[in-house]
């Protein structure tokens, strides 16, 4: 009988096993749920890390697309600014060019302009010169070196006074007269013809020397007597020598 009990009680101990185990198969571990709470915890912060990281590229590609376009606005406007000032200087060195091109071009297309000389009617210039005689002092007459000047010159360039018809006979005898030196000379069929001048005389200083005239620069072929002045004249008196 008591072996009958344990079996019976064995019975019941195997079904409750068993019902226990059933029951167990259907219900939810709290290990499992924690397991799938974390799963899908962990898939919901991986989508918003994943959306996190699209944005923050997004922004981030925004913003270097900005600083790009910035960069790409600033560097445009240095160089045009560049360009502005190389224009600038390109024109300005063409019309500093330009500038110095017609300045040496200008004497030669401007005809150079010469001042009139301004002659003075109211007096005549006379030179009284003898420098050919310092060549030849060892032919001139003894005792006459002394009247010879040193330069050669009795006057240079002395103005004196013009009257109206006055000849160089005139003007030559009012210098002397004006000055004191002394002056000779004699009646010809030709004119008035000048002897000496300061003690050197025709003679002096050869066989064919004596004095002679210029008005300006050229030799008349007339006696000094005979040529009339109009005034502002340069006349030149000049001693030429010849061997004896």
């Amino acid at each position: 009988m008591k072996k009958g009990f344990i079996a019976v009680l064995a019975l019941l101990v195997a079904a409750a096993m068993l019902f226990g185990c059933g029951k167990a198969g259907s219900t939810v571990n709290a290990d499992d749920l924690t397991l799938t709470e974390f799963s899908a915890s962990a898939q919901q912060s991986e989508s918003t890390s994943a959306e996190k990281q699209t944005l923050t590229a997004k922004t981030t590609k925004k913003r270097i697309a900005a600083k790009a376009k910035k960069r790409k606005a600033k560097t445009t406007a240095k160089q045009t600014k560049r360009n502005k000032t190389t224009a600038k200087r390109v024109k300005n060195k063409s019309e500093k060019k330009a500038s110095t091109t017609l300045t040496t071009a200008a004497p030669h297309t401007t005809k150079p302009t010469t001042a009139k000389k301004v002659v003075d009617k109211t007096h005549c210039s006379l030179t009284v010169q003898c420098t050919e005689v310092l060549d030849h002092l060892d032919d001139l007459a003894e005792g006459h070196e002394y009247y010879v000047p040193r330069s050669g010159y009795l006057l240079n360039s002395y103005s004196v006074t013009f009257e109206q018809g006055d000849t160089v006979y005139d003007v030559l005898r009012r210098a002397c007269r004006e000055l004191g030196i002394r002056m000779y000379a004699r009646h010809t069929v030709y004119g008035m013809y000048v002897v000496g001048i300061n003690n050197i005389d025709e003679f002096d200083c050869g066989g064919a020397s004596g004095w002679t005239y210029y008005v300006d620069g050229k030799f008349p072929m007339v006696a000094c007597s005979e040529y009339e002045l109009s005034g502002g004249e340069e006349i030149e008196f000049v001693y030429v020598c010849q061997e004896k």
